[in-house]
């Protein structure tokens, strides 16, 4: 088994925050997708890390023929409010020597209730699933990668159960006291003795205590409590590119997604209508779905896993709890809090055979329903002290200011019984992605085993060629763009403004190009945040 030496050449993960009402920002980036190789065969163990215009390298295929590929990447973010925009993407492109193969990542991520979680996880994410896949490779041989979706999905609900662990487990129902918090010794009678004692106090008015606790808020339960506090879907494309293999136009593609941003693939010029059954108008080969609330499967899925719920409580006005359309999503700890034991709840969103008979969720008890109470109390107290923070910069100038205004009109804890009264049997928001992979020509298969049948994946016919490109192309963006435009509309906009630079060598900005279109063609302007990449390959 080879030991994998993989190495980063590109990385962006830049802050938005300083995006303010109205502005946007665009850029192009020429991406390598192979790190040069040295003479000999084996690579360098030092890591070569690109600046952001680095040109492609040229390398040699088994025929010598040396070709250069990159990818270019258009980026473009909006903010059209008076707020600090939600938004993050990032971009990670990491070169594996022993297998002289890139894998190229690309994620959105849409936040809301503030941009914490979507800042966080923009960090974090990328380089955990980039090393999770590694990992799992490694372990598994050639063939690891037929069970590697469910490590991804594993993975985004252990990276979300540790912001709310996180959270949840520096924030005691009490103030820390030596003799009132239960230690990991202590009986479960115990444990249950103090929080009865506890929750009538909470119940009736918890103020007072988050009064006290303001005084003594350390920046860090701030950060952690915000990150909990906040939610953001992710929506990510992983191309998985093979160096002997590129010339034939092959390369592996997964689209990882949570919530209702969305990722499309497709080919840089129109496919035959036979290439494509699904939509042989723009010849689509993947697309992500949007899920959040207003499914009506999604709506399914949670009637069926809070059978104590009435439907009318769950959903108000097509929102869950008339509060969010997110119910797949990182943080969003209001709507999972408090963490409870593996068996008290099972996520029968899940698509696995198991999930349809396991236990469904199970009614809180009085003591969870006073857990939640006070970790919503102190989700709010961290709120009151962010803002607080971020008013006394720069002389308290409001366009310093990081919490959204709508969030602190009226705290959160004077909303909990309007927001909470029928919160019976959490968590109602999912971190579990829903998987596509699929290949951007007939995929290599020599000697492979014996599997169960699967349904044909689709392919796009991709010109073979020993030259810079495979005639790829993603898009992938918030919901900010798809609330306005169809994937079909996307496509042929870029396709357009493809053709248009070839015939014409003028650089446009595809994103920009894309967002501008939009805009003429319905005559709206976006009224939420804006991310779009688009990636041409």
């Amino acid at each position: 088994m080879a030991v994998s030496k993989e190495q980063s050449i590109f990385d962006l993960r830049p802050a938005s925050e300083n995006l303010g009402a109205g502005q946007t920002i665009s850029s192009i980036h020429e991406i390598p997708v192979f790190d040069r190789p040295s003479s000999s065969s084996s690579s360098s163990s030092s890591s070569t890390h690109s600046s952001l215009s680095r040109p492609g390298t040229e390398l040699s295929t088994n025929s010598h023929t040396p070709i250069n590929i990159t990818a270019r990447l258009h980026i473009l973010q909006h903010q059209p409010t008076d707020r600090p925009i939600e938004d993050r993407f990032s971009v990670s492109v990491v070169y594996d020597s022993s297998t002289k193969s890139s894998k190229v990542l690309l994620g959105v991520y849409d936040g809301h209730r503030g941009p914490w979680t979507a800042d966080h996880i923009s960090r974090t994410l990328p380089d955990d699933l980039l090393s999770t896949l590694s990992a799992h490779r490694r372990q598994s041989g050639r063939y690891g990668r037929f069970l590697e979706d469910d490590k991804i999905a594993d993975l985004f609900e252990s990276v979300d159960r540790q912001i709310l662990s996180t959270f949840q487990d520096a924030h005691p129902i009490r103030p820390p006291s030596p003799y009132e918090i239960p230690s990991t010794s202590t009986s479960q009678p115990a444990k249950k003795s103090i929080l009865r004692k506890v929750k009538s106090m909470f119940l009736k008015d918890p103020k007072p205590e988050l009064k006290r606790g303001l005084q003594v808020i350390d920046p860090l339960q701030t950060e952690a409590a915000l990150a909990a506090l906040s939610g953001c879907t992710a929506s990510m494309l992983l191309l998985d590119i093979n160096q002997k293999h590129f010339g034939s136009g092959n390369v592996a593609s997964k689209i990882i997604n949570l919530g209702d941003s969305r990722t499309v693939i497709t080919s840089t010029t129109p496919s035959s209508p036979r290439s494509s059954p699904r939509n042989s108008t723009a010849g689509v080969l993947a697309e992500s779905k949007d899920v959040n609330s207003r499914c009506a499967a999604e709506q399914a899925h949670l009637i069926y896993q809070h059978p104590d719920d009435d439907p009318k409580d769950i959903f108000v006005g097509g929102r869950l709890f008339g509060d969010t359309l997110s119910t797949r999503g990182f943080g969003d700890a209001m709507y999972k809090l408090p963490l409870r034991p593996p068996h008290t709840l099972d996520d029968s969103r899940m698509s696995t055979a198991s999930s349809a008979s396991s236990s469904r969720a199970k009614e809180l008890t009085d003591e969870e329903k006073a857990l939640h109470r006070h970790l919503v109390g102190m989700m709010s107290a961290h709120l009151e002290a962010e803002q607080h923070r971020a008013a006394g910069k720069k002389g308290g100038k409001e366009t310093e200011v990081r919490v959204p205004k709508y969030l602190t009109t009226v705290p959160l804890i004077d909303r909990y019984d309007a927001m909470f009264s029928r919160y019976i049997s959490p968590p109602y928001v999912s971190a579990r992605p829903e998987i596509i992979s699929t290949w951007t020509s007939t995929p290599p298969s020599p000697r492979t085993p014996a599997t169960p049948t699967v349904p044909t994946t689709p392919t796009l016919p991709i010109t073979t060629t020993t030259s810079k490109t495979a005639n790829v192309l993603a898009v992938l963006a918030t919901d900010g763009l798809w609330d306005l435009v169809s994937t079909e509309e996307a496509v042929s906009i870029v396709r357009e403004a493809i053709a248009a630079e070839e015939a014409e060598p003028v650089q446009q900005n595809l994103a920009q190009v894309l967002l501008d279109a939009v805009i003429q063609r319905t005559g709206r302007r976006p009224g939420d945040d804006v991310t779009i990449l688009v990636l041409t390959l």
